[in-house]
C-alpha cells in the first residue's frame, strides 16, 4: 500500500473518529423542552411481620414508620421519597 494511500485511511479514520465524539457529546434534541426530573428513596429494611398477629403488625408500624405510611410493614432508617426538583435527603441509624 501506498504512503498517500495509507495517510488518506489514515485522515478518513480520524475524521470518522471525531464525528463519532462529538456527536455523542451532544445534547438530545429535545432536552431543552424536557426540564430533568428525580426520583428515588432510600430504606435500609422494609419488613412485615405477617407471622404475628395483626395489633403486633401494626404495632411495629407505628414504632418503625415506613414513608409512606404504610401499615403492614415497618422500616428501619428510611429516608422517603425524594421530591421532584431534587435535593438530598438525610437519616441515621444512630440517634
Amino acid at each position: 500500500m501506498s504512503r498517500l494511500i495509507r495517510f488518506a485511511l489514515l485522515v478518513c479514520m480520524g475524521v470518522l473518529l471525531a464525528s463519532l465524539l462529538v456527536a455523542a457529546a451532544a445534547p438530545p434534541a429535545n432536552s431543552a423542552s424536557t426540564p430533568t426530573t428525580f426520583s428515588g428513596q432510600a430504606t435500609v429494611v422494609k419488613a412485615s411481620l405477617s407471622l404475628l398477629p395483626g395489633p403486633a403488625q401494626s404495632l411495629a408500624a407505628q414504632v418503625l414508620p415506613c414513608k409512606p405510611a404504610d401499615p403492614t410493614h415497618f422500616c428501619i432508617v428510611d429516608t422517603g421519597p425524594v421530591s421532584a426538583g431534587g435535593g438530598s435527603l438525610d437519616e441515621s441509624l444512630v440517634c
